[in-house]
């Protein structure tokens, strides 16, 4: 079974008929329902899990899982897939604010309790793991994740939730040795996309790439079976350099895709890779797509629709750097500082990460608050960090002491900052530090130089992102009432 993406997100929430399907999922599963008659016990099993991993209430599959209860044939965990199914004593994420920890501590609670009642039940306890993941308790959290995969080593919702956890982690050698002792690589879709996946995180894309091609290529898999894999697939073949294979992969997973191939197909877009199938997803959005809408917003530069579904996937997916990061950033574009510095803290509870540390910062700059953003920089300088990350920790610095005033000092850090993303070859880093830069001369001064105005237009009329060219667009509204100055030097001439 898979639950969304197979992450640690929690299972058995809402009632009946509360969701409206997605298309695709819906049509899979009434095939689904109209084979149960012909078809063996298991296949009820089946049903009950795929709407499941569609996160859906779905009528048919409610009325086989009170069957299923009943059959005492089944195994254990069976039951409480189909008990977990059925139930609505766990709530979905509640939208409280990030800060606030009762609603979690209420969650864990009643899993506590329902595992006293229910000491096997491996789903249970992967939901505890998530909870625990989610306050910051990784211990915890990794002794509930290590007791449901010793209820059940082999279970495929069980796999791909402790995979995603070793994963965000990166204790990949772990998550590696889960994978193998399934038993079920070889032959499970869901199984080997988590493979391949991990092994494209590890700059080992074509390790499982033989397994998946060959699995695909059977041609029994149904659409919605094989859709993650062909994604993870996909994904891979594009850093192989085979563009036009990675394309028909992907139309082919967008058929009836998971939120997860619709986030990938959305990264790839993000980066220029995949463009020639703009419009094979219009429409499609399945259940919890925040990853998904998220992107798509950003790459339109609409903010505030962006930093909402960010914040949905950050409630979602608590454990995820990559949702901390991305949501704190589009926040912080939109001009929403106060919600940019709540999901940074928030990916910070489980994520010690200097990007999200300079994130904070930089928000919390914004907001006025330099102490707090001066101490948050300070954190993540101490943290181990590449090059360009520094770079852009530099630029924080700027902006820092601009605002304090200095502005000797924030001028010296963006240009130290350009100086050092133009030797990496970041150009659009090196172009919105630029921008920032002229930005803060105006609202320091009043005023800025020509040389950096004129830097700035040379920056924003070849910007690609829609970041960079909504931020030169906002500093032509921002240099109309600015006195231009003559004699300092541009950027590209300190630099």
């Amino acid at each position: 079974m898979t639950a969304s993406l197979g992450e640690l997100v929690p299972v058995g929430g809402g009632r009946v008929g509360s969701h409206e399907l997605f298309p695709q999922t819906q049509r899979s599963l009434d095939r689904m329902a109209a084979q149960l008659e012909a078809g063996p016990t298991s296949r009820g099993v089946a049903l009950v899990d795929a709407a499941f991993s569609a996160g859906a209430d779905y009528l048919p599959a409610a009325r086989v899982a009170l069957g299923l209860l009943a059959d005492d044939s089944l195994t254990q965990l069976e039951h409480d897939i189909a008990a977990a199914f059925l139930r609505s004593d766990q709530p979905p994420p509640a939208d409280t604010g990030f800060g606030d920890q009762r609603p979690i501590w209420l969650r864990i609670a009643k899993l506590k309790a329902i595992l006293v009642r229910e000491p096997n039940n491996a789903v249970r306890w992967m939901d505890l793991g998530r909870e625990y993941f989610a306050l910051g308790q990784k211990k915890h959290a990794e002794r509930a994740v290590g007791i449901a995969l010793a209820l059940r080593p082999s279970n495929r919702f069980i796999v791909r939730c402790a995979v995603a956890f070793f994963e965000h982690g990166e204790d990949f050698d772990r998550a590696q040795h889960v994978l193998q002792q399934s038993g079920r690589l070889e032959t499970d879709p869901w199984l080997l996309a988590a493979a391949v996946a991990m092994s494209d995180l590890q700059k080992q894309g074509g390790k499982y790439l033989r397994q998946a091609r060959a699995l695909l290529e059977r041609g029994d898999l149904s659409p919605w079976d094989s859709a993650e894999l062909l994604g993870a697939t996909a994904t891979v073949e594009i850093g192989g350099g085979r563009a036009r294979h990675s394309r028909r992969l992907m139309r082919r997973a967008l058929e009836c895709p998971t939120e997860n191939v619709l986030a990938q197909a959305e990264w790839a877009r993000e980066h220029g890779l995949l463009e020639s199938f703009e419009d094979a997803s219009a429409g499609l959005e399945p259940p919890r797509a925040f990853e998904a809408a998220s992107i798509r917003e950003g790459r339109a530069a609409n903010w505030d629709s962006s930093a909402t579904s960010a914040k949905l996937w950050v409630q979602d997916q608590p454990f995820s750097l990559q949702a901390a990061v991305y949501g704190s950033w589009v926040a912080a574009q939109g001009g929403e500082y106060e919600l940019a510095a709540s999901l940074a803290e928030a990916g910070l509870i489980g994520n010690p990460s200097g990007i999200l540390q300079n994130n904070l910062a930089y928000a919390l700059a914004c907001e006025g608050r330099l102490a707090d953003a001066t101490d948050h920089l300070a954190k993540a300088w101490r943290l181990e960090m590449d090059s360009a990350a520094r770079a852009h920790l530099t630029a924080t610095r700027g902006l820092i002491l601009f605002r304090a005033g200095e502005i000797a000092g924030g001028r010296r850090s963006y240009l130290e900052s350009i100086r050092a993303l133009t030797g990496l070859r970041q150009k659009e880093s090196a172009a919105m530090a630029c921008v920032l830069l002229a930005e803060e001369e105006i609202r320091a001064n009043g005023e800025v130089d020509d040389a950096f105005l004129r830097a700035a237009a040379a920056i924003g009329s070849t910007a690609r992102t829609p970041a960079l060219r909504a931020r030169w667009e906002s500093l032509e509204q921002l240099s109309k009432g600015a006195v231009g100055r003559v004699g300092r030097r541009s950027p590209e001439e300190t630099a």
